[in-house]
């Protein structure tokens, strides 16, 4: 049975746009700064790897923005989801690497 206080405020629209913005907004702020700090952006992207760096800042602050926005917009709330999640995907995938070969990097140097 759910309590009355949450069924109110499952009942209550605003509650799902909130509960999404809530989601989506580590997104939508990451964008934002990247698009405020463009050359920090690119040197992001260079930093991890990522040849154009200019090409994929871009590609970021756009899968950031049009899936927030199709999320929000609870339209194609699925497609929305899915490219942040590639997208948080990938950035785990690239950044853990660049993280691996740091690692071995300095045990290399360290010697046995």
């Amino acid at each position: 049975m759910t309590p009355r206080l949450v069924a109110a405020l499952l009942d209550w629209p605003p509650a799902w746009f909130l509960a999404r913005l809530l989601l989506v907004s580590a997104y939508l702020f990451g964008a934002v700064v990247k698009l405020g700090d463009w050359p920090a952006a690119v040197a992001e992207q260079l930093r991890f790897g990522l040849h154009p760096p200019m090409v994929w800042a871009a590609v970021t602050i756009a899968v950031d923005l049009v899936g927030s926005l199709l999320v929000l917009s609870s339209r194609l709330v699925w497609l929305g989801a899915g490219m942040l999640g590639v997208l948080t995907l990938v950035a785990g995938i690239v950044v853990g690497g660049f993280g691996l070969v740091a690692l071995l990097a300095r045990r290399r140097d360290a010697g046995p």
